[in-house]
């Protein structure tokens, strides 16, 4: 928590990014099992910046009686988002 929310949120962006960009290239552009687990290391990296956000911006944003709804549906929406990621390419490819 030294440099914020904010930086953190930029990091895993950025490691979002650069795994989707892999990712794509690993499997539609030219097909190679390496970088697409190369990708799922910058994905997971950003998994760690994200996954504790939830809580930090519940206590920022709302007040004493709202956080644990806050958290509760940032941390739902965030394990429907990784389960969506697994049911919807399957159906697309």
């Amino acid at each position: 928590d030294k440099r914020g929310v904010r930086s953190g949120l930029r990091c895993a962006s950025f490691f979002n990014f650069i795994g989707c960009i892999l990712r794509f290239v690993a499997v539609l552009w030219a097909p190679n099992f390496t970088v697409l687990m190369i990708s799922q290391i910058f994905l997971s990296v950003a998994f760690v910046f994200t996954f504790p956000a939830p809580p930090i911006l519940a206590a920022r944003w709302f007040g004493e009686k709202e956080r644990t709804l806050a958290t509760m549906i940032a941390a739902t929406a965030n394990s429907l988002g990784g389960a969506a990621g697994q049911l919807i390419p399957p159906l697309i490819v």
